[in-house]
């Protein structure tokens, strides 16, 4: 199932904690109105203090399931996000979250579970070494699946 990642930066005076809980409750109730479209949400909102040898290009990565993707220009097109959670980025986060789409793939090694990223494509602009870290950093990401969400659909 494909999936979006996107990378979000809180605004600059926002304090981090104050940015993670507006975007835990205020604009979650924003991304529950977009079901329709989305077949699963999980905001990963990243620790606060820095972490050594990880570059973090963002303050917080949303994932969105969706069925294909022309499922997200329909999403972005309806009145449901437009007049809600569009509007309500800028209240936030700095300008607009950019993203990527990708395939998720799962390995079992071991006792323990990795996770594999296949990059199905990057935005314009976005370098691979600003994501590589975000994709490989999972130990320290708490993944929050909004309630009535599964982690994994």
């Amino acid at each position: 199932m494909p999936k979006i990642l996107g990378f979000i930066r809180r605004r600059h005076d926002f304090a981090f904690a104050d940015f993670s809980h507006y975007w835990r409750t205020t604009h979650r109730d924003h991304a529950l109105k977009l079901r329709p479209w989305l077949k699963g949400y999980v905001q990963n909102h990243f620790l606060p203090g820095p972490i050594a040898d990880v570059h973090r290009p963002a303050d917080g990565c949303p994932a969105l399931w969706v069925d294909d993707p022309g499922a997200v220009a329909d999403m972005t097109s309806s009145e449901a996000f437009r007049t809600g959670a569009y509007l309500d980025e800028p209240r936030f986060m700095e300008g607009r979250s950019s993203g990527l789409a990708v395939e998720e793939e799962r390995l079992r090694i071991g006792s323990g579970p990795i996770k594999l990223m296949l990059f199905a494509g990057l935005s314009a602009g976005a370098r691979a070494e600003d994501i590589w870290p975000v994709a490989h950093a999972s130990g320290h990401v708490r993944n929050h699946a909004l309630p009535g969400q599964a982690i994994d659909p």
